[in-house]
């Protein structure tokens, strides 16, 4: 009898603790679910500043290419003459059909406005035997790398406008380096207006 007193207690005691540790968990504690999100949260605004800095880099690209194309356009208008005039060349470049595709243009002739991806415009300017092409309300992270591709370019002047007189010393020279376009554009939240120069 007494052995099966000990056994029925043995069975008893692991009766009870198999219960005890045999209850499954449901769902989730705060812990780990303050951790799904933070880690979801750290993930999210890392795509978002990668797809921002892509998007960037691309809209800066393209523009730097819309620039020369309107200053390949521009120098097609005086290649007979050797001179730009003293005007605006933005309505001969609309219909010399010499805007890229990628440059809306609103408005009508004879006022017609070039607009780029950052969602201001682009202006040109004949300065008999120069010219310049002007992209206004460029944000400073933008600008610096607009500044640094300018290759092709003679001067490059952030914030003011060539005229006649000053038109071969204004601004910087080539090379376009780091260091001149940190001097010349703002902060990442300014807007620049970049007058590339011929």
């Amino acid at each position: 009898m007494k052995n099966q007193n000990n056994k029925r207690a043995t069975f008893e005691t692991n009766q009870i603790c198999s219960q005890k540790f045999s209850h499954k968990q449901k769902g989730f504690t705060l812990a780990e679910l303050g951790l799904a999100l933070a880690l979801g949260t750290l993930a999210y605004l890392g795509g978002m500043a990668m797809y921002e800095s892509i998007q960037l880099s691309q809209q800066t690209d393209q523009l730097t290419k819309d620039i020369d194309a309107i200053g390949s356009g521009i120098e097609a208008s005086g290649a007979a003459t050797g001179t730009y005039g003293t005007a605006s060349l933005d309505e001969y470049l609309v219909r010399a059909g010499k805007v890229p595709k990628t440059i809306t243009i609103t408005g009508t002739a004879p006022n017609r406005v070039l607009n780029h991806k950052f969602d201001s415009t682009i202006q040109t300017m004949g300065l008999t035997n120069h010219y310049y092409v002007l992209a206004a309300g460029i944000p400073g992270n933008a600008c610096m790398a607009l500044f640094q591709s300018a290759v092709s370019w003679n001067r490059i002047s952030v914030g003011t406008a060539p005229t006649a007189a000053n038109v071969t010393t204004i601004g910087d020279n080539a090379p376009y380096t780091q260091a001149k376009a940190a001097a010349a554009c703002g902060l990442e939240d300014s807007l620049n207006d970049i007058y590339f120069i011929k």
